[in-house]
């Protein structure tokens, strides 16, 4: 499914709306404890090919982080994480 995000009038992506039932912050807008040890475990250890920060990047730039980065060289997060990194 395609969808299209609104225009940016600041430099940087707008960023879209929840859908609902997806919990971003309670309602006195702190973070839940689900979802902090949530985003603590998907970055668990830390071993990436390349980081691209979306909330800085328009997805144009970060697309095109990704495709410079790519004929660079052969990944090796992956046989990193396998060997115990």
């Amino acid at each position: 499914m395609t969808r299209a995000w609104p225009a940016a009038t600041s430099g940087r992506p707008e960023r879209p709306v929840a859908p609902p039932g997806y919990v971003t912050r309670t309602q006195d807008g702190a973070i839940p404890e689900v979802v902090r040890r949530w985003q603590h475990e998907v970055h668990v250890p830390g071993v990436y090919d390349l980081e691209v920060d979306t909330s800085a990047m328009s997805p144009e730039d970060a697309a095109d982080a990704i495709g410079r980065r790519l004929p660079a060289g052969s990944p090796t997060a992956f046989a990193d994480l396998a060997a115990g990194a």
